[in-house]
């Protein structure tokens, strides 16, 4: 009780919010050792004088730069308005696909990486480093209408332009000509992401070939796919918890999805 009234001084409140902004990831022992206080008084002062918390860093896909986001906004309304024009009938001719990852054999590791902030500081935001683990590639080319085509592919392909030209898109159109006997790809929109696959002469040129126009998407932004804010969304929460043994299992739970 003798140092606690001794070590909470204004003196050692500011000391510890300095080290704070100074450290974000400094631990409370560290904090004690530097102070030469004990470890229970550097959490007294932290939660009850300094106003800070512990907290995770956000992980984003990708930080942008100033030129990127203004990028992103200048897309984001050009696309707006061929919406705004298009209506409903838009929707209907937009054709998207997408690739989601289900891993199996491995339980991941993802540490949080914590930190401490003071007040109302933003958080802040690391980009996120890829995991190197078994894992199935699940293609999905969708429209509002139904599910157009689902590609698989192992741990360690690589989609190249041609595969992606005369592997999957091939066998998409193929598939939206058969819904569409009449119209075939007439007025078909394709939204993709730009994958060095998906922005080659060879690719451009094959929708230009089809008469498929082509929307643009703006870069480094996962969260403007309709397949992440929905259709994998959905999935995923139908997948979660589960653990897989092996790939069957995994069509097995794709197959049931699919389903219901």
């Amino acid at each position: 009780m003798g140092q606690s009234r001794e070590v909470t001084t204004d003196e050692n409140v500011a000391r510890i919010r300095e080290l704070l902004q100074e450290y974000p990831r400094i631990t409370l022992l560290q904090m004690a050792y530097i102070l030469n206080i004990l470890n229970e008084r550097v959490h007294h002062i932290l939660h009850n004088y300094s106003n800070a918390r512990h907290i995770c860093i956000k992980w984003v896909h990708h930080l942008l730069s100033a030129d990127q986001m203004a990028t992103r906004v200048k897309i984001c309304r050009e696309n707006l308005k061929i919406f705004e024009n298009g209506g409903n009938h838009f929707i209907y001719r937009l054709v998207t696909g997408d690739a989601t990852y289900v891993y199996f054999y491995h339980k991941l590791n993802s540490k949080k990486a914590k930190l401490w902030v003071i007040e109302d500081e933003e958080i802040p935001k690391l980009a996120k480093r890829e995991v190197h683990v078994k894992k199935i590639i699940y293609a999905i080319f969708f429209r509002s209408t139904s599910i157009v085509k689902i590609f698989k592919l192992g741990n360690g392909y690589k989609v190249t332009t041609d595969w992606y030209v005369k592997k999957w898109l091939s066998k998409v159109f193929e598939s939206i000509n058969e819904d569409r006997p009449k119209s075939g790809l007439t007025g078909i929109i394709m939204y993709h992401d730009n994958a060095k696959s998906h922005k080659t002469l060879v690719t451009t040129r094959y929708l230009d070939d089809n008469g498929v126009q082509l929307l643009t998407r703006p870069p480094y932004s996962p969260d403007l796919s309709p397949a992440n804010f929905w259709l994998f969304k959905n999935l995923k929460k139908h997948l979660r918890g589960t653990v897989f043994n092996s790939k069957i299992d995994i069509d097995n739970a794709f197959e049931s999805f699919w389903e219901t």
